[in-house]
């Protein structure tokens, strides 16, 4: 049977193929993570909900999810808080510098939000991470969490 992105012409897709889904990584944290106030964090994750091939460490670069296949991916960033009575910033970075999606709201009560975005990584180097700002007067804790899956070859 062929792997992920290794179909070719006659090849036969079987529940168990079906089954095991597309490549997927998803990076939480067991407990939530303190945001300083007006302070743009970078978040990193403690846990894995997901990670079949290896695309998020949760000894080093923490904040990252590597795929290690080339392709485009969809990637989705979630995060909940208390309320918070002024701004919230989501993130969603590919190398820790190009942005590539946002979620920016102030409000009297705000409680999260989500940021979606499609990439193409080169399966070797490029990373998906991720970043918070809050503005809610003291630190707050949220909780976020990070699923990329690739979609393309």
């Amino acid at each position: 049977m062929a792997t992920f992105g290794t179909w070719s012409s006659g090849d036969v897709l079987t529940a168990t193929d079906l089954n095991a889904g597309l490549p997927l990584a998803i990076a939480a944290n067991s407990t939530t993570v303190s945001i300083p106030n007006a302070t743009l964090t970078e978040v990193t994750y403690d846990t894995d909900d997901s990670d079949d091939y290896g695309w998020h460490s949760t000894s080093s670069n923490t904040g990252r999810i590597t795929p290690n296949i080339a392709g485009i991916y969809l990637c989705v960033f979630k995060c909940t808080t208390p309320i918070i009575n002024g701004r919230l910033l989501l993130l969603l970075r590919l190398n820790g510098s190009v942005e590539i999606g946002r979620f920016d709201v102030t409000s009297t009560s705000i409680e999260g939000g989500t940021v979606t975005g499609v990439f193409e990584l080169n399966g070797s180097t490029d990373y998906i991470n991720t970043y918070v700002e809050q503005t809610g007067g003291t630190a707050k804790a949220v909780s976020p969490q990070l699923s990329v899956i690739r979609i393309a070859g």
